[in-house]
């Protein structure tokens, strides 16, 4: 497996300004970050699918409009007029972790119906070691269009472009491809002002963990899914 793959395939993108990324102004102690005033992911559906959804404010409670208002950036765009709101990443995301295997049940060369062991140890630039693992159930088996993320360790960090089966350190993401899109939400997770947030929220101990309650809790501002990706 080239680590290549792991690098950030945003870097085709226009360039943007970190500090636009301002916290949100809610009622509520939970975190939530509002992405940079312009959306830079690729598109993943035809043009002629792209269709504007955001709700009407005036369909909205009143909360929620004021929400709206807040997570709305005035710099964006020409073309986009509709407001962007605020959601809890459980609303948009299912996560789950992946799977322990002892060193003494790895290969370090492929064999039959065996799987690349993704690991921390993979991540690492420095290292050349590489296990494979035989039949993993289908719940913990990712391809490249998957979004993984360390939970634990080095807390936080995004992989996707990768096949194999996914150690117990990471979860893996599935999203709401009606609600959001990919590289949108890699973007998001990939981004200073977030990781600080799942830093936080993993502790200070020796080895910080990401439980499931907390990554839910963590809030994004969507645009609609042309916006997202509006190159």
């Amino acid at each position: 497996m080239n680590k290549e793959s792991l690098s950030d395939d945003m870097n085709n993108k226009q360039t943007i300004n970190d500090q636009s990324l301002s916290k949100a102004e809610t009622t509520e102690s939970e975190p939530s970050y509002s992405l940079p005033e312009s959306s830079l992911s690729e598109s993943s559906l035809p043009e002629s699918s792209m269709t504007k959804h955001t709700l009407p404010m005036s369909s909205l409670p009143e909360r929620s409009r004021r929400q709206c208002k807040q997570n709305t950036p005035q710099l964006r765009f020409p073309e986009f007029n509709g407001k962007w709101v605020l959601k809890k990443l459980k609303h948009l995301t299912k996560i789950n972790q992946g799977l322990q295997i002892p060193i003494s049940d790895r290969y370090t060369e492929s064999i039959e119906n065996s799987y690349f062991y993704i690991t921390n140890e993979f991540l690492k630039q420095s290292s050349d070691k590489r296990y494979f693992i035989l039949n993993p159930p289908k719940s913990v088996i990712c391809d490249a269009n998957d979004i993984l993320m360390t939970r634990t360790g080095n807390t936080g960090q995004v992989v996707t472009g990768v096949n194999g089966a996914f150690h117990n350190n990471f979860f893996k993401i599935k999203y709401e491809s009606s609600q959001i899109n990919k590289e949108y939400l890699v973007y998001f997770l990939r981004h200073s002002k977030t990781q600080n947030t799942i830093l936080k929220l993993a502790g200070t101990s020796t080895i910080p963990d990401l439980n499931h309650g907390d990554f839910y809790r963590i809030k994004i501002s969507l645009p609609s899914l042309p916006e997202q990706q509006k190159r």
